[in-house]
């Protein structure tokens, strides 16, 4: 008797309730509550069919692992192709500031169909098949992008809404990133390796950078408000330089602050976990120590900086957004406009490009980290 993989059962009970959720909230303006539109009113004749097949093949992967992409493929586009087939009907006689918003059956049947070929690769060891899975899923939401089939859902309106005004704040969070991250590195690498040489120091320093750490990053933002505005009021040259209270400066203040721990962690542990004696043979074939610190160290240190490296942008693209709530600008603007606005389509429009900002990067880091691992290895 073939047995029940306990996971993949969870995750079909998880599309079963999925679909008992609604689909879609539409309603006549952003000022009222809407209708909740479920799967039994979105679908029509035909239109059943390709649902009930990928519902099917979601509960045969439970006892056939060989199904499993298949069910995650079809699940996704099933949901993602309904949705914009849906809001158009939806809009038709519908007023201009008619809006059909994503509801929880949607988010959680693509989390479910994402979970499902995150599985397959894990467990299955489908890596190939699992990016051409994930591909094809970006593609085919590309093309419903592209065709204009999802252009009455709300968020897509609100991006058009907003277009100029979300490029301007995309580059905005890229570069509060970048100027924060740039800081950290030229902190962040010289004080962890110092620290490798330096025993003593280790002990105090991390205590101070995990004291900050620890302060939620609402707080630290709070913390750095008087302070730097007193700092303004004194010298006024700071103030036309951006010092104050609130804005960029600030937030860059409070991201590098919040991102060093990781960084000086990981190259204290790179430098330090490198065995006395390899360099010792190294000095021993007549290398000079500028030799062995460039052909040695960071050779055997550079894959755990490069995780240190990952976890700092990757926390730094998160926390940026809280940056807005300082008039920093960034896509956090979008996320506590919403919030005030009771707006959610506007908190989308402002997390969704932060996660795939942040997941974009983990990828890229991670397959750098591969490579030179790889490359590690090889030499």
């Amino acid at each position: 008797m073939r047995r029940i993989d306990p996971v993949r059962a969870f995750l079909a009970l998880l599309v079963l309730v999925a679909v008992c959720l609604p689909l879609l909230n539409f309603a006549p303006n952003r000022l009222f509550s809407g209708e909740a539109i479920y799967w039994q009113d979105a679908l029509h004749g035909w239109q059943w069919l390709p649902a009930v097949a990928a519902l099917l093949l979601v509960l045969g992967s439970v006892a056939v692992p060989a199904l499993t992409l298949w069910a995650a493929l079809a699940l996704a586009m099933v949901v993602l192709w309904q949705v914009g087939s849906t809001s158009q009907g939806l809009a038709e006689g519908a007023g201009a500031a008619a809006r059909a918003t994503l509801s929880s059956s949607f988010w959680l049947l693509l989390l479910c169909a994402l979970l499902l070929i995150v599985d397959a690769v894990r467990r299955d060891g489908k890596r190939r098949a699992g990016s051409i899975a994930l591909l094809a899923v970006v593609l085919f939401a590309a093309v419903l992008l592209y065709s204009g089939e999802w252009s009455t859902v709300s968020l897509i309106k609100e991006y058009h809404n907003q277009a100029s005004r979300f490029a301007a704040e995309l580059r905005q969070h890229m570069l509060l990133v970048t100027v924060s991250f740039a800081l950290v590195a030229l902190l962040g690498f010289p004080l962890g390796w110092w620290l490798s040489r330096k025993q003593w120091a280790v002990a105090p320093s991390f205590a101070v950078l995990n004291i900050i750490q620890t302060i939620p990053s609402i707080a630290l933002f709070a913390l750095l408000l008087a302070p730097l505005a007193a700092l303004a009021q004194r010298y006024p040259q700071l103030s036309e330089w951006g010092v104050g209270g609130i804005g960029v400066v600030p937030a860059v203040i409070a991201l590098v602050l919040y991102t060093l721990l990781p960084l000086v962690r990981n190259t204290y542990a790179a430098f330090h976990g490198i065995d006395a004696d390899v360099r010792e043979a190294a000095r021993g074939m007549g290398m000079t120590a500028w030799q062995v610190w460039c052909k040695v160290d960071v050779p055997l240190a550079l894959p755990v900086i490069l995780s240190g490296v990952r976890i700092v942008l990757v926390q730094a693209i998160g926390l940026a957004v809280v940056a807005g709530l300082i008039g920093a600008g960034g896509l956090g603007t979008f996320v506590w406009q919403g919030l005030g606005q009771y707006a959610m389509d506007l908190v989308l429009l402002g997390a969704i490009p932060t996660i795939l900002l942040a997941l974009a990067v983990d990828a890229l880091l991670q397959w750098l980290m591969n490579v030179t691992d790889t490359g590690r290895q090889h030499a």
